[in-house]
């Protein structure tokens, strides 16, 4: 196997965990951005690469480079300095951007598009709310009264978990075929237009849907002891200025992976970059 000419530019300590990893293959990568010892802080004025590797979510926001604070790079020019020919790798790229790689000639993957990146990224992710939940409660799991809003793969993981810990939890689907799954699992299960009835009993609120489910309507009914852990992407699924106010503990816990299990996340990304022949050639 050929090995390729590597470089990483942004990303949290996922990225600087997976730029070790592949030290220890024997390639020293370049670096833009980034917290390790050789890495520029200045784009230079074309990548001599075949792979430049960015983080995940790669614009923070769009079209700024998801990058170490105090540093901004714009990802349309980064994209515009590399050469025809070389990939470019990150997750959750803009399809601006894919199309305006795509005409520079640069191809792009996008890791955070695979099944087995949401797959795995979704268990890191539930593992870290879990984490979250017990060093910040006063009450054990086992003990508490847990909702899950959503049942899409963080659902999923979470009521795995929870399982695990044989405690009373409840989650919530809009589509019937989701509470049938639910059912079958042996897990309790409301609809989730049904939620402001439910959420007073709950010890513990820990949200997965993309869309604001918690308003004030509903946090009104939330108990006042009660913690509620977002893991929706930006802005979440809770009105959190009115949580602030009525003095709910709301935790908007993104990006978990990256944060709390930085190795695990980015033994992933490798193995599926890997397993796409990103890294090395036939």
């Amino acid at each position: 196997m050929e090995k390729k000419k590597i470089g990483f530019i942004g990303g949290d300590k996922r990225m600087v965990s997976l730029y070790n990893i592949i030290r220890e293959t024997g390639c020293t990568p370049d670096a833009y951005y980034m917290d390790v010892e050789n890495s520029k802080d200045k784009l230079p004025h074309s990548f001599d690469l075949d792979v430049l590797i960015g983080p995940v979510p790669l614009c923070k926001p769009a079209p700024l480079l998801n990058a170490k604070e105090g540093y901004y790079a714009d990802v349309y020019e980064v994209v515009n300095k590399m050469k025809p020919g070389s990939v470019f790798t990150a997750g959750i790229i803009p399809k601006d951007l894919a199309q305006f790689a795509s005409e520079k000639g640069v191809s792009v993957f996008d890791y955070a598009n695979t099944e087995e990146f949401q797959i795995l990224n979704a268990e890191i992710t539930a593992e870290g709310a879990i984490m979250i939940a017990l060093s910040n409660g006063n009450i054990t799991l086992k003990d508490a009264n847990v909702l899950v809003l959503g049942y899409g793969r963080i659902g999923k993981a979470l009521c795995n978990l929870l399982a695990g810990f044989r405690g009373d939890f409840t989650v919530t689907a809009r589509k019937e075929k989701d509470l049938t799954y639910i059912s079958v699992n042996g897990y309790k299960g409301i609809h989730t237009e049904d939620i402001a009835k439910e959420i007073h009993k709950f010890d513990i609120i820990i949200n997965t849907i993309p869309a604001i489910v918690l308003t004030k309507e509903v946090l009104d009914r939330v108990k006042q002891d009660a913690i509620i852990i977002d893991l929706a992407s930006i802005p979440g699924g809770t009105d959190f200025e009115y949580a602030e106010k009525r003095g709910i503990k709301a935790n908007h816990a993104l990006s978990l992976p990256g944060k709390l299990f930085n190795y695990s996340a980015s033994s992933v990304i490798y193995k599926i970059l890997r397993e796409n022949s990103i890294l090395e050639s036939e």
